[in-house]
């Protein structure tokens, strides 16, 4: 009769392997990694109010530079993860996933272009219909995708994911409701206020998802 497997000795013993493998060294370019994130972020919030000195709120509107700007972030991270799912096999399906997500942020953001061009249906058509496509690979792919994630789950790449998406989905849109701004300023609300803290809020959440992406693909690529 064969004897049962203990998974909990064999999870003691990859962690403790993990341990000993560990490059104790790679700690500093780390740092050095985030401290660049730092500034170059610091630097470019600090930058907006000589961006929107001479341009005005107009920086803010739809098909604004700053929406512009979000479609080249997010598209960017599609990119990369595109990249990274054809060099790194063993997590293939995840990062493909990752990418199609990001496309689909990208497909969300240039809605009001489709309304533009097509404006006898919802500019959230494409969206739906990129969102629906992307469903069904998961499931579909979902018994090699859950362990993709769930090895995911506990890296650094993961965490800073999760935190720009909780920024740019939850946070920002709470923060830029209208009718809460509505509310809280009564006579003075200008719509203009909202559209600044939104777009503002979803900048800062899609840049640091960025950083999740790329702290997600070199984090592989060193080990």
């Amino acid at each position: 009769m064969t004897a049962p497997v203990d998974f909990r000795r064999g999870a003691v013993a990859a962690s403790e392997r993990r341990g000993a493998n560990a490059v104790t060294p790679a700690a500093p370019t780390v740092g050095v990694r985030f401290a660049l994130y730092t500034g170059l972020l610091s630097a470019l919030f600090a930058s907006l109010p000589w961006v929107v000195g001479p341009v005005g709120a107009g920086v803010f509107r739809e098909n604004g530079p700053l929406e512009w700007l979000q479609v080249a972030v997010l598209a960017l991270a599609a990119v990369l993860c595109a990249r990274a799912a054809r060099a790194q096999p063993q997590r293939r399906i995840l990062l493909a996933v990752l990418a199609g997500g990001f496309a689909l942020c990208v497909v969300r953001e240039m809605d009001s272009m489709y309304q533009s061009l097509m404006p006898e249906t919802s500019r959230k058509t494409p969206a739906y219909i990129a969102g629906a496509i992307l469903l069904a690979a998961m499931i579909h792919l979902r018994q090699r995708l859950l362990p993709q994630l769930l090895e995911f789950v506990p890296t650094r790449g993961f965490a800073l994911l999760w935190v720009g998406g909780m920024t740019a989905g939850v946070f920002a849109q709470l923060v830029g409701n209208g009718d809460l701004l509505e509310s809280l300023l009564g006579e003075h609300y200008v719509r203009i206020h909202k559209r600044m803290i939104e777009e503002a809020g979803e900048t800062f959440g899609y840049l640091l998802l960025l950083v999740g992406v790329i702290e997600t693909v070199l984090s592989r690529e060193r080990d």
